[in-house]
């Protein structure tokens, strides 16, 4: 059971990587909550000037894409290790979630009881298809199936073609 956990780590860092993306996004885009952040500080008469307000919230611009490239990169590592469809679906539903607890925490939003009855379905569906997945040596043997039938149905047209010419 662990071992599938490990196996999927890069999709639940890359999910987590968005959702701190999207924190810093908001923090550096919208003017608003930064200076809701700096208030809560105590460094708020230091970057209270328009230059270093500037400069703060162009750090956290900076610091988005940088989670941006890192998501990404975690995210391709594990298409490799998950397969498409199941890093696609941890990392978007961790994302989902997340995102949701970060503004919750960061930015004091409402968080209803629906949301949180949809968080613990979707964190459950992760679990699930996390530990019911198949592993590498299976999906490799599925693969060598395909290809072996995809070769017994293409041979006897490569044999007429070769015929024919």
């Amino acid at each position: 059971m662990a071992d599938a956990y490990c196996r999927h780590a890069a999709s639940l860092i890359a999910g987590a990587l968005g959702a701190m993306a999207s924190v810093f996004g908001k923090w550096g885009l919208d003017p608003e909550a930064m200076k809701q952040l700096l208030h809560k500080t105590r460094i708020e008469p230091v970057l209270s000037s328009p230059p270093m307000l500037l400069l703060a919230r162009s750090a956290c611009v900076g610091m988005m894409l940088l989670c941006n490239i890192a998501m990404t990169s975690f995210f391709v590592r594990s298409l490799h290790q998950s397969g498409s469809l199941l890093a696609t679906v941890i990392n978007t539903s961790i994302n989902f979630v997340a995102t949701g607890l970060a503004g919750h925490i960061f930015f004091k939003e409402a968080l209803s009881l629906l949301w949180w009855s949809g968080a613990v379905v979707t964190l459950a569906g992760v679990v699930l298809l996390g530990s019911c997945s198949p592993t590498g040596a299976t999906r490799k043997k599925g693969a060598e199936k395909m290809e072996e039938s995809y070769v017994q149905e293409m041979k006897p047209r490569y044999q007429l073609r070769k015929r024919t010419r």
